[in-house]
């Protein structure tokens, strides 16, 4: 028997694991209709390895959006970080189902404390596989 799980049920443990400890705002819609809102608990900034990982799960369970961006960035930004393929997919789920996302791009500034980088600010311009396009802005930061 196979013990792997969804991704949605992967993105809602890091979400109570992780997202406790963040406020925030996260946006996202394809042709002018929101399929994320989300707001506080349901925001992440997640320090993942080599890469910043940037989650909004919808409040009413609609959808998400998750994508990365690496540590290596120097500077605040904003930094324009085109779609990459890393160790962690760019994703979405809209009403129903898990998409990868195909390219795109955000433009992400970092929010620091003194030297440390506790959350990021910007905007997403993704694309699916069947063409539709995902747009959007998010703030999140630890509280």
């Amino acid at each position: 028997m196979s013990e792997s799980i969804h991704i949605k049920e992967q993105l809602e443990a890091l979400l109570k694991k992780a997202g406790q400890g963040y406020e925030g705002e996260f946006n996202a819609s394809i042709g002018g209709e929101k399929f994320v809102s989300a707001t506080g608990g349901n925001t992440t900034f997640y320090d993942a390895a080599d890469d910043f990982l940037i989650i909004g799960v919808d409040n009413d369970k609609r959808g998400n959006v998750v994508f990365t961006v690496p540590k290596s960035l120097v500077g605040d930004g904003p930094h324009p970080v085109p779609w990459y393929r890393g160790k962690i997919s760019w994703s979405a789920d809209v009403g129903g189902g898990s998409q990868v996302i195909e390219s795109g791009w955000a433009e992400v500034t970092f929010l620091k404390k003194v030297y440390e980088r506790i959350g990021a600010k910007g905007d997403i311009h993704f694309q699916l596989p069947d063409g539709r396009e995902i747009e959007g802005h998010f703030q999140i930061e630890r509280r």
